[in-house]
């Protein structure tokens, strides 16, 4: 009897082994792009803190606007602005979706934005494309979105934001089963 109790844990162990992959971000980007004192000003970063975990459910993106590069014409002045900006939220699908055996797979779903203590929470469109690789596979992750600028006039006195920030969220994730 021990013996069967024994195989059938062992099964039982390898089986939820598998089903728990393990995520690696080779890759990330975060674009912000709005309207400033009428010129359209696009900031983005490549050095994100990025954290994924299927068994939690759990997307994470920080956003440091020390670390990013500003593409317009604007006088943001000779100091960077040290505003952080964090993308997160809990998705209950996250792990299945990122198994999918489709290549493309579009919705909408939300995602927390938080920008100074202050949370809002957002309407964003997912892509999600899976490609296959030698050892696991991997998928690319885009979210995209936009927020109210009001929380940021605090920060940029000296800027007029004339409309909300538009947003996207790159990632390229490496899935080990």
């Amino acid at each position: 009897m021990r013996k069967y109790l024994f195989i059938l844990a062992f099964i039982l162990g390898c089986i939820q082994l598998h089903a728990q992959s393990a995520y690696q971000v080779n890759n990330n980007r975060v674009v912000l792009s709005t309207i400033v004192n009428a010129d359209t000003v696009i900031v983005e970063s490549l050095k994100n803190q990025v954290a994924i975990n299927g068994e939690l459910d759990l997307i994470k993106v920080e956003y440091n606007n020390r670390d990013a590069r500003v593409v317009g014409r604007i006088d943001q002045g000779e100091e960077r602005s040290d505003i952080v900006i964090r993308f997160f939220n809990e998705y209950s699908w996250l792990d299945e979706r990122i198994k999918m055996s489709e290549n493309v797979m579009q919705f909408t779903d939300e995602i927390k934005v938080d920008v100074h203590g202050v949370e809002t929470t957002v309407p964003v469109d997912f892509t999600i494309n899976r490609i296959r690789g030698g050892q696991g596979f991997t998928v690319l992750i885009q979210i995209t979105g936009n927020f109210s600028a009001k929380d940021l006039e605090e920060d940029f006195p000296h800027l007029n934001f004339q409309s909300d920030i538009m947003f996207g969220i790159y990632l390229t994730v490496q899935v080990v089963n």
